[in-house]
């Protein structure tokens, strides 16, 4: 039986959207100028302006692809019970660590094609 009440489900399908809408707003808005303030900012991102393009375009895929993912470990939660603090931990950690690879994988491309 399904269970949509279940925490796990809730949170993972709550941060799969977010991850999913954070990577639709900055494709529809852009952030077009480097600035402290909006958009993936790394020292190496925020080096040139090919590089704040570059990492702009491939983090925003990277978070909507995290947001799909997301949402597959969300149905997970309606085959399963999982107790709240559990599935909080588990949701939270796999924010956490998702958030942690779109850092790492954007930085690591952006050293790649390093524009100096």
């Amino acid at each position: 039986m399904m269970n949509t009440e279940s925490p796990f489900f809730i949170l993972s399908l709550f941060f799969g959207l977010i991850f999913i809408i954070m990577g639709i707003v900055q494709l529809i808005f852009p952030a077009k100028n480097i600035n402290p303030l909006y958009g993936y900012r790394s020292n190496l991102s925020m080096k040139n302006i090919e590089n704040w393009n570059f990492a702009q375009k491939y983090s925003r895929k990277i978070m909507f692809y995290f947001g799909v993912i997301f949402l597959l470990i969300a149905l997970s939660g309606l085959l399963f019970e999982i107790n709240y603090i559990f599935a909080s931990i588990i949701s939270l950690g796999c924010m956490t660590t998702f958030c942690f690879l779109t850092f790492v994988l954007t930085e690591k491309k952006l050293k790649k094609i390093k524009k100096n």
